[in-house]
């Protein structure tokens, strides 16, 4: 599932697997989250989209926390 920011041009990523939170974000029900400040975003949000659109297989790489959630700083597609 995919939802949009909430005024902030930010996106959450939400899936069935067991979350990955390696930095011990506070948030650990709500899946991942883009940072709004960061500089690749917007291709993270068209990627993120086209993939759940197209039933694609999706990777994302997190570091620290936004939102208290997982912070995405990549996304690849499969």
């Amino acid at each position: 599932a995919l939802e949009g920011g909430w005024t902030a041009n930010t996106m959450s990523l939400h899936h069935s697997a067991p979350l990955a939170n390696p930095d011990g974000c506070p948030v650990t029900n709500a899946g991942y989250a883009t940072n709004p400040y960061d500089s690749g975003k917007n291709l993270f949000h068209t990627m993120m989209l086209s993939a759940f659109l197209n039933r694609k297989e999706m990777a994302v790489l997190v570091s620290g926390c936004v939102y208290g959630k997982p912070h995405i700083i990549a996304v690849s597609v499969r």
